[in-house]
This record gives C-alpha cells, sequence and structure tokens, in this order.
C-alpha cells in the first residue's frame, strides 16, 4: 500500500439503497436488544448469587460473582454499584482473615472490630463478633499464661463489657485468672494483695462465693501461718478476726489456727517473762472459747480453800440488780430463778471472776455475815465466810455491782469456769495449763524482785485454779511468807496494812500452830495497839476500843494452851511461882484464864494475867480445874513466849472506855456513858487499871436522873438515881442520888394519902429497886388497890384485877389484901353479868351460894343495887311504888341480889263446927335471903309473912268437911321494909 501521509485514499463509487438501510438498523437494532437484555439478566442472575453468598456472610463464595458484575458497564443497572460495595466489604473482612492468620490475638481483635465500626450493619456481624470473641478469650489466655494477670484481667472485663453473649465465658475466665493471681501473690508472700484482690472478687462476683471463699480462706491460713512463724501473733490473730467479721460463714476454719495463735503467742510471752501481757493472752483465748461453747453446765468450785477467805464483796449498785443476776457468766445462760433470788442477801461473797472480767461469781448459800466496813484493820474476820462443797454459784454483770476486795489478792479467774472450759476444749486446757505457767513463773519472778502485791496476787490465782494439791499447798505456803515478810517490813510506818498482810499471812497457812502464824499474830499484835493509840489519838473511840479488845483476844487464843478455872474464891495470882511471892490480884472462884505453859515440876501453871506488866502470872496446879492434862502443856522457858502486850493493851482499853464515856457524858448520852463505864467497872482487869471511873459513872447517871426529872419523867429517873447511889455512894453525885430518891418515896406517900395512889404505884416498883424499897413496900399496896378502884369504876376491868391481884401475889399479908380480894371477885362479878346476863349470872347466884349466913351486911357493896327473884330464880323486879329508886341501877352495878323462896301457908287456928265440919285459918309465909353476889356469900335470911286470914265466925256454911280461911300474900313493902333492915 503506498499513500502520502495525509492524503487519505479516494473511497469507490457504490449503489445505495436507503430501504435496506433502514431494515438493516432496524434488524441490528433488534439484534443487539435482545442480546443486551440477554446479557443484563445474565448480570443480575450473577449479581443475585453475589448477594446471597455475601448475606450468609459467606465472601468466598460472593466474591467471584462479584468481581464479575463490577467489570461490568455501568449501563448493566444500579445494582453495579452495590456489587462494587459488597466486594470492597467481602475484599476488607478477607483481608483481615489472612491477617489474623499472622497476626496477635489482639490485632486481630482489634482489626476485626474496626471493619465493626466502618461495617455495623453488616450481615459478617455475627461471625466477625464471634471472631472478635474467639480472639479476646485467646488474647486473655494469652496473658495469663504469661503471668500478666492484670492485663488478662482488663481483656476479661472489656470481652464481658462489650460482648453481652460472652459474658458469661469472660467471667468464667476473669475468675481463673484472679484466682491464679491471688495463688501466685500468696506463693511470693504477698498475702495482703492477695487478701485484697480476693475480697475484690467476690464483692463483684457474690454468686461465685463458693468458687472463691477457699482461696480467701487459704489466703488467710497462709498469711496467719507466716505471721506466726514471724512471731508475729496479733497481726495474725487480727487477720483472722477480721475475715471472721466479714462473714461468718469462714468463722468455724479460724477456730484452731486462731486458738494456736493464742497458745503460741501466750508460751512466747510466759517464755520472755511478759507474765501480764501472756495471762491477758491465755484469758483472752478462755474468753473466746467461751462465747463459742456457752452455755456451758456450771458446777460449783472443783475445790474449795481451807481458810475462811472470799476474795471480795459485792454489794448492789441499783435496786433490781438481782433480776440481772444469771446461773453463767453471760446474756447465754438463763436468769436466776426467783426461789433461787431470795436465797441471796447483800452483801455477796465474791469466789471469782470470768476471763474477761466482766462477771464476777457470788457464792448463792453462803453469804457474809457480820460485814463491818471491809476497808477497815480487821476485814478478813469481820467477813465471816463460810463455804463447803455444796456450795452455789451464780453470776452477776460486773456493771450491776460495787466489788470490794476483801483482801490484797485481787480476784481470780473463777476455778469451776476454767475447769468446765477445759473440759469441753483441748485449747481452753492448753490456755489453762499456759496460765499456770505464767503464775508460776511470774510469783516466782516477782518474790524474787521483792515485788509482794505481784507475787501475792499471782501466787493466790495459782493456789486456786492449780489441780495438783501438793502446789496448792506450796502456793499458800509462799503465800503466808510473803505478806509476813510484808507485815513485817510495813510494821513501823504503816500499821494498818502491816495489819492486813499479817491477816492474810494467816489465813494461808493451813496450820494454825505453825510458827508463821504465831509470828503473823505477834506482828499483828503490834499493828492493832498502834492503829489503836492511833485512833484515841484523835479521839476515835469505838475504834481503839475494838482495836485493843482485838488484842486481848488475839493474845489469849493465840498463846493459851488451854483454860484454867479457879476453884476457890480468894485464890491469888502471884508474880512468880512461889507461894511467898508478891500476889498480883485475888481471883474469885470460876474466873477463867488462858493458861501459857507449866512449871517443869507441874505445881504451877502460868496464865495470861493482864494485871502484870509481863502479862503473866502464876497459880498453883492444885487451885484450878484444867480442860486438858496438865502434862500436855509446854514448860515453861523465857523464850517460850514473846513478850504479851496484854497489860498495855488492857491500860489503854481502860483508858479508851473511859475518855469515850467522859466524851457521851459531855453530849448529854448518858446512857453510852454509862455504858462504858460500866464495861469498865465489870472487868476486874479494866478496874485496876484506871480509877475514878465509878465516881464518874455515879456522876453521869445523877446527871441523867435530873435530866429525865426535868422532862417528867421520875419513873425513868428513879434507876438512874438509884445506879448512881450504889456506884459511889459517898461521892457528891451518890449522896445527891440518895436524896433525890427519899424526896420521892416522901412525896409518894403523900400524894397516896389523899387518894393518887394510881398515880403513884409505877413510881413505887421503880422505888422498890432502890435504897427505898421498905417504905415503898409499906405504902405499895395501897397505892395498888387505890388504882385497881379507879380502874374498876372506869369499867377498865382487866386493869382493875391486875393491880388487885398484885396486891394479893406480892403483898398477902397487908391490911389491903382482903380488899384487894374482894375487887378480883368484883371485876369477875362484872365480867360474868357481861358475858352472860344479869338474869342468868344472879340465877347462878341463888342456886349457887349456900343458905347459910357467912358474912356481915357490912360487906354490900354502895351504892346497892338490889334484883330480886322468886322461887324459880326467875327475875321479879319492883312490883310497886313502895321500891326505893336508889335500888335501881345498871346491870354491872348490881351489888345485892335478893333470893325469894317458894311462897307457903301455916296453920293460924283451926274452928271446930258440929257435924265434923272445921274451918282453918292459914297465913302465907315466904323465906327470903340477901346474898352477896361479888363475894358470893349469903348476908341475911329471914321470912316475910302475909296477912292474918279473917276470924273464924258464928256460924257457917260447909260444902265440904274443911273450910280453909287465908290472909293476903306477903307484899313488896315488906320486901323493902326487910331489906331496908340491912341496906343501910
Amino acid at each position: 500500500m503506498s499513500s502520502i501521509e495525509g492524503d487519505p485514499a479516494q473511497p469507490k463509487p457504490s449503489k445505495f439503497n436507503p430501504k435496506w438501510v433502514v431494515l438493516g438498523a432496524l434488524a441490528v437494532l433488534v439484534l443487539v436488544s435482545a442480546a443486551l437484555l440477554i446479557w443484563r439478566n445474565q448480570a443480575k442472575t450473577t449479581y443475585g448469587k453475589a448477594v446471597a453468598a455475601y448475606q450468609a456472610g459467606d465472601c468466598a463464595a460472593a466474591l467471584p460473582n462479584l468481581n464479575k458484575v463490577v467489570n461490568l458497564p455501568s449501563l448493566a443497572g444500579t445494582f453495579i454499584d452495590d456489587a462494587v460495595r459488597f466486594r470492597f466489604e467481602c475484599l476488607a473482612f478477607q483481608e483481615a482473615d489472612q491477617l489474623a492468620l499472622t497476626a496477635s490475638h489482639a490485632d486481630s481483635a482489634r482489626g476485626y472490630e474496626s471493619l465493626l465500626s466502618r461495617y455495623p450493619a453488616s450481615p459478617l456481624t455475627p461471625q466477625t463478633r464471634a471472631k472478635i470473641i474467639d480472639h479476646y478469650l485467646a488474647w486473655g489466655a494469652e496473658l495469663h499464661g504469661a503471668e500478666r494477670f492484670s492485663e488478662a484481667r482488663a481483656v476479661y472485663q472489656r470481652l464481658g463489657a462489650d460482648y453481652p453473649e460472652a459474658a458469661e465465658q469472660a467471667t468464667e475466665q476473669l475468675i481463673a485468672t484472679t484466682l491464679a493471681w491471688a495463688a501466685k501473690l500468696q506463693a511470693d508472700a504477698d498475702f495482703s494483695a492477695a487478701s485484697d484482690l480476693l475480697q475484690a472478687l467476690r464483692a463483684d462476683q457474690p454468686d461465685h462465693a463458693a468458687q472463691i471463699d477457699p482461696q480467701i480462706l487459704g489466703v488467710a491460713l497462709a498469711w496467719g501461718q507466716a505471721l506466726r512463724q514471724a512471731s508475729d501473733w496479733s497481726a495474725a490473730i487480727g487477720r483472722y478476726d477480721n475475715l471472721a467479721a466479714r462473714d461468718d460463714a469462714f468463722a468455724p476454719d479460724l477456730v484452731a489456727p486462731r486458738e494456736a495463735a493464742y497458745l503460741e503467742w501466750g508460751a512466747a510471752l510466759t517464755q520472755s517473762k511478759q507474765f501480764a501481757q501472756a495471762e491477758q493472752t491465755f484469758r483472752k483465748l478462755l474468753q473466746l472459747t467461751h462465747d463459742r461453747l456457752a452455755p456451758l453446765p456450771l458446777a460449783s468450785a472443783a475445790h474449795r480453800a481451807p481458810w475462811p477467805y472470799p476474795y471480795g464483796v459485792t454489794q448492789a449498785k441499783d435496786d433490781g440488780w438481782l433480776g440481772l443476776i444469771r446461773t453463767g457468766p453471760g446474756e447465754q445462760y438463763p436468769k436466776l430463778a426467783e426461789t433461787d433470788q431470795q436465797t441471796v442477801t447483800l452483801p455477796c461473797a465474791v469466789v471469782g471472776v470470768s476471763p474477761d472480767s466482766q462477771w464476777y461469781a457470788l457464792s448463792l448459800d453462803k453469804g457474809v455475815s457480820g460485814l463491818a466496813d471491809v476497808d477497815a484493820p480487821a476485814a478478813f474476820h469481820d467477813l465471816n465466810w463460810k463455804h463447803d462443797d455444796t456450795l452455789k454459784i451464780a453470776w452477776a454483770p460486773a456493771a450491776a455491782v460495787k466489788l470490794t476486795p476483801a483482801g490484797l489478792d485481787g480476784v481470780p479467774l473463777a476455778n469451776g469456769l476454767a475447769q468446765a472450759l477445759a473440759a469441753k476444749s483441748p485449747a481452753a486446757a492448753d490456755a489453762l495449763t499456759g496460765l499456770l505457767a505464767v503464775y508460776r513463773g511470774w510469783g516466782e519472778s516477782a518474790r524474787a524482785q521483792g515485788q509482794r502485791d505481784a507475787a501475792a496476787a499471782t501466787t493466790a490465782v495459782l493456789a486456786e485454779l492449780t489441780p495438783d494439791d501438793a502446789e496448792r499447798q506450796g502456793a499458800w505456803a509462799a503465800l503466808a511468807d510473803v505478806h509476813l515478810a510484808a507485815a513485817v517490813a510495813q510494821a513501823a510506818a504503816e500499821p494498818a496494812g502491816s495489819l492486813r498482810h499479817a491477816l492474810a499471812a494467816e489465813d494461808y497457812s493451813t496450820n494454825t500452830a505453825a510458827p508463821a502464824v504465831r509470828a503473823a499474830r505477834t506482828v499483828r499484835i503490834g499493828a492493832l495497839l498502834a492503829l489503836g493509840d492511833g485512833a484515841a489519838e484523835a479521839s476515835r473511840w469505838s475504834e481503839a476500843v475494838q482495836t485493843y479488845t482485838q488484842v486481848l483476844d488475839l493474845e489469849s487464843t493465840t498463846f493459851g494452851a488451854d483454860w484454867a478455872t479457879v476453884k476457890q474464891a480468894g485464890t491469888a495470882l502471884k508474880v512468880a511461882p512461889d507461894a511467898k511471892a508478891q500476889a498480883a490480884q485475888t481471883l474469885e472462884a470460876g474466873r477463867r484464864l488462858p493458861v501459857l505453859a507449866r512449871q517443869s515440876d507441874s505445881g504451877w501453871v502460868l496464865v495470861l494475867a493482864p494485871v502484870t506488866r509481863s502479862a503473866q502470872a502464876w497459880l498453883p496446879a492444885t487451885q484450878v480445874t484444867l480442860t486438858a492434862p496438865i502434862a500436855d502443856l509446854a514448860i515453861f522457858e523465857p523464850a517460850l513466849l514473846p513478850a504479851l502486850r496484854s497489860y498495855t493493851a488492857t491500860v489503854n482499853l481502860a483508858h479508851a472506855q473511859q475518855a469515850w464515856g467522859q466524851n457521851l457524858a459531855g453530849d448529854e448520852d448518858f446512857d453510852g456513858a454509862v455504858t462504858h463505864y460500866r464495861a469498865i467497872l465489870d472487868d476486874p482487869y479494866l478496874q485496876t487499871a484506871i480509877t475514878g471511873t465509878a465516881e464518874l459513872a455515879a456522876t453521869a447517871l445523877m446527871a441523867w436522873g435530873d435530866t429525865l426529872l426535868a422532862e417528867k419523867k421520875e419513873i425513868q429517873a428513879i434507876p438512874r438515881y438509884a445506879q448512881a447511889a450504889a456506884a459511889a455512894p459517898k461521892s457528891p453525885a451518890g449522896q445527891a442520888a440518895a436524896a433525890a430518891i427519899t424526896k420521892s418515896i416522901t412525896d409518894a406517900e403523900q400524894a397516896i394519902a389523899k387518894g393518887g395512889g394510881c398515880d403513884q404505884a409505877p413510881l413505887l416498883d421503880a422505888l422498890l429497886a432502890t435504897a427505898a424499897k421498905q417504905r415503898a413496900s409499906t405504902i405499895l399496896p395501897q397505892a395498888l388497890y387505890q388504882c385497881g378502884q379507879a380502874r374498876l369504876g372506869a369499867d377498865r376491868l382487866a386493869e382493875a384485877k391486875t393491880m388487885f391481884q398484885r396486891v394479893l401475889d406480892q403483898f398477902p399479908k397487908s391490911t389491903y389484901a382482903a380488899k384487894a380480894r374482894r375487887g378480883v371477885q368484883h371485876t369477875e362479878w362484872i365480867t360474868a353479868i357481861k358475858a352472860r346476863g344479869l338474869d342468868q349470872a344472879a340465877s347462878a347466884i341463888c342456886t349457887q351460894v349456900n343458905a347459910a349466913v357467912k358474912a356481915n351486911a357490912a360487906s354490900l357493896s354502895k351504892p346497892y343495887g338490889v334484883e330480886v327473884y322468886d322461887a324459880s330464880w326467875t327475875y321479879l323486879g319492883p312490883p310497886d311504888n313502895s321500891w326505893p329508886a336508889a335500888w335501881n341501877v345498871d346491870a354491872p352495878k348490881t351489888t345485892v341480889v335478893v333470893c325469894v323462896d317458894k311462897t307457903t301457908d301455916y296453920l293460924v287456928e283451926s274452928c271446930p263446927y258440929t257435924s265434923g265440919h272445921t274451918i282453918e285459918r292459914r297465913r302465907y309465909i315466904t323465906a327470903v335471903r340477901i346474898v352477896d353476889p361479888i363475894g358470893r356469900l349469903t348476908v341475911a335470911s329471914g321470912k316475910l309473912y302475909g296477912a292474918v286470914p279473917e276470924s273464924c265466925p258464928y256460924s257457917e256454911w260447909f260444902s265440904s268437911s274443911t273450910k280453909y280461911y287465908y290472909g293476903a300474900q306477903t307484899t313488896t313493902k315488906a320486901l323493902v321494909a326487910w331489906l331496908k333492915g340491912f341496906l343501910k
């Protein structure tokens, strides 16, 4: 071909038919349209397959079809754009899957999460989320395996938060990872972090407590064990306590390790001689054991001490405290039954304390009697506390009672409770054993260092708790030594403290005859004298008298080996065992003295006698009766007895009693003053120790009598005057008292002469005990009779009869005896009237009294009250106006009873008539008696006659052989006339 560039060849001419052109074009168009339609249908089919696979999440199946569709021209349809978008999405997910084959789980998860953020509504989301979850789980496991627990936990926490469908798996793995982390921390001894981690997990996952709790407990136990191995028992116990406080479920598993910690701690403290802390540690364990096991069956104390010594005395703080008492130390125990409450008396003896010191054990059936001030020097002996094997124990809260320690050694742990705990718990038994070791070591250490209080307190508790009798006896002996040493050390500067320690030394000694006891009592005697002197100087007379008296009693009981009773009056105490020796005092028969020793030949006995300065004197053995064989007495040697102090105590006691009496007399407390003077005058030793007591007593009694007289209490004054006159008859007071008595009897005589006997009778009774006894005996019967009459007039029958009877009983030979006897009868008559009525009383008189005349009419009592009774002893009363009104009185005042017998008649004259007929004239006659109802005697008897019948007529008509003429009956007027002959 040849051509010239830019000069194209010219076309060849052809034939052109327009019709064929049009038809051809139409044909082509039809063919093209058909082909296009077929092509588009095929494209849609391919797209549909691609979409179906895509929507099913199967990009591998979708992509080939999507590739075919996206290469089609756009004229294929608008779905081409969707296909392009779907293809890009599938390619992105395929790319992520390819990346996940080589990338880390973290990057893979992040890649998938990036796709989800770009295609949030993609059909591929479910399988993509599943892949993300798988990668997160693998990621967490990978971190877990690398012990990157914190990061693993963060992965699981994010997984659970972002993908709820994986929350359960995330939680399981989170728990597993946390437990593994805690185990690693525990293995690394980082117990605090492990515990905090587990506690936080348990708080977040309470539903998984059963899975978490064992490891929490394991950490706590391991932590506690590590702390115990490091000797940090306090922290170990704190761990156990904290865990138990969080949840009660842990408590049972913590009991044993906590008990072990306390036991180890207490043992270590004991070994390092930190005894106080060790004691508290073991007691804390006992208290925890009690809290866990209570209530326990609590019996009496396992043993009882042989000395009468409670550890304390308690008083109630408020009313109603009885309702707080329980059978054991705690609210877990039932309250004391009401019947048992009634046996509780105050004050109560305290015999122990609970381990936490919140409850006191009280003695129920053996209380404290004779309790004085428990702070007084003689507190031990004032308690008089007794106990035995039947002791009942009750418990009172410490907050409800006021505890006053009775001794120097505090209040120990209650033995009964400790033994009950030991029987229930091996750990408690070990704690009790530990406590005993504490008290042994503590006591020894305190004694070695001279710490007497600590030594006494710890040794006393050891004696209370030890089950070994030999150890208990040894503890008591050690206590006696400790207190005796303290008593000696304090004797000069602190007599009160010395006394208390001396008492404790005696109380802890099981052998009262031991030299230690006598030594303690010797110290106590010196302390008592010092205290008595101090009290006397301060005018505390009661305390001084009590203290000096204790000295005398104490020396008598301590050094007296026997008692000697004097056989014969006039027996002399000798200053030496020699009949020619000086007599210290003359004794009356029956005097008892403590025997101290005997002469070697048993001819004389040495007795305690405060009349000598040495307080010792001799009596012939033949002049006394001993309560034991004389051979049993020790032979006297100069070193046998200490220097006795009874003489000094006697002199000081006499001065204290006298000074006390003077002090009271100055305050006009005459009764108290005389009591103290009498204490001197009645004691043969005190009499010899001081003078002037009788004169002081007379002065006080005279002043007392004058005071009573000024108060118009003459009857009470008379005995005081009599005592004053007897106490010191030659003293001015005694003479004045005698004069006062004389004036009183003279005044009484004058008053009785005027009829005032009733007022004088009590005074005369008082005067019977005085020097005016004879004069009082002479006029007292008259006074009593006057008083009886006055009481009778006042209708005070019982009092009247008493007065009359006193005359008969006390003064039967008095001129007033007969009158008094009638006075007694009078009261009985009136009593009978009041009891049965006058009719029955008077009828009984008429029936019972003999008709014979046995009394004079003068014996009838005025004013006359006259009662008349007929033959049947029925009351007649005054039948007409002839009856004197003066004889009508109230029934109880009746003093005359007239007994009218049956009326009969007698023949005056018989008049005979012819034919054997007769008229008899007959006259009525009535027997009467006057009876004294008081004396129950007939005073007079007589007969009352009726009127004379009419005379017989010259002639008379008879209907029978005998006709009777009767005179009139007796009249009241005749009875009155007859009675007036006697009732004058």
